[in-house]
């Protein structure tokens, strides 16, 4: 499952809903997947605005989830997606990232990913998860 950087960040920020569901995701070992632009807007808001130590961020992600790289293939395609579903560029890289690694499940909590809801699981609380 592809986990979007509003979860880690708002858990972090203490936010209720996020940190029952990362609690939920430790306790039942799911596998998680995240590419360079969730590390770079975990970072950014963490880091830069929110003065979190950076390098112990960065090595928790690093430990805790699996790193899948984005290519010109994903790219391209979410340039195709950000037209098709009037995505941002990062949602977009993210989205494109779950399709080309064939990931079902997008956890998140930004509800601008509901507009790709008919091609992925897109995973917003609790009860969507178990």
């Amino acid at each position: 499952m592809f986990i979007d950087s509003s979860i880690i960040i708002e858990s972090l920020k203490g936010n209720q809903k996020a940190i029952k569901i990362v609690h939920n995701l430790k306790k039942e070992n799911f596998i998680l997947y995240i590419n360079e632009v969730v590390v770079s807007e975990v970072l950014y808001q963490l880091c830069y605005r929110k003065k979190y130590d950076l390098i112990e961020i960065y090595e928790v992600l690093k430990s805790s989830c699996t790193f899948l790289n984005v290519n010109v293939t994903i790219l391209d395609n979410s340039v195709f997606y950000m037209k098709k579903f009037n995505l941002k560029p990062n949602d977009a890289l993210i989205f494109s990232t779950c399709k080309y690694y064939n990931l079902k499940k997008l956890l998140t909590l930004d509800s601008d990913f509901l507009k790709v809801s008919n091609e992925i699981d897109i995973i917003m609380n609790l009860e969507e998860l178990l």
